[in-house]
């Protein structure tokens, strides 16, 4: 599942960590390949077996039209700044944050140990993501036997625990 993202900034696309990336671990993205106008054409299997994944490489409609017009309002502005076909200068800094944007999914490392927190009750989404983003981990609520695994824009994604 994928732990970056893509950026747009000062006409440079820049990939991010969306959380917290272990030494070691491979890094990746969403390739949000928008799906197949008919069931004959799905022939972007997934063959990661995350525990997350849904199977397929295309991101659903809603996802995509929220990327798209995020990316559309970007770009727009980036296309009063350059040309086609401009040899884009080398960006002289970077930022030193990327604001948490809420269509990006979260998704914990299920390979390492969860963070465990102690809590008889689950913080609000806002709260989970920054949990998630500053760990990398699956959310352990050892008093509730909960373990948050992934959060998205509305839910989270969550086992019980036995």
């Amino acid at each position: 599942m994928p732990n970056c993202d893509v950026y747009p900034y000062e006409a440079h696309l820049l990939f991010f960590a969306a959380r917290y990336i272990f030494a070691g671990e491979e890094l990746t993205i969403s390739y949000g390949i928008e799906g197949p106008s008919t069931a004959k054409d799905t022939n972007y299997p997934c063959f990661c077996d995350s525990l997350l994944c849904n199977g397929t490489m295309f991101i659903a409609k809603k996802n995509r039209e929220e990327i798209e017009a995020f990316f559309e309002k970007k770009l727009n502005i980036f296309a009063k700044i350059i040309k086609t076909n401009t040899v884009l200068k080398k960006l002289s800094a970077y930022p030193e944050h990327i604001q948490d944007f809420d269509f990006i999914n979260l998704y914990a490392n299920l390979d390492k140990k969860p963070y465990v927190l102690k809590s008889h009750k689950l913080p609000n989404l806002e709260e989970n993501r920054k949990i998630m983003r500053q760990t990398g981990r699956i959310i352990y609520f050892y008093k509730l036997q909960i373990k948050i695994i992934a959060v998205n824009k509305l839910v989270v994604i969550s086992q019980l625990t036995s």
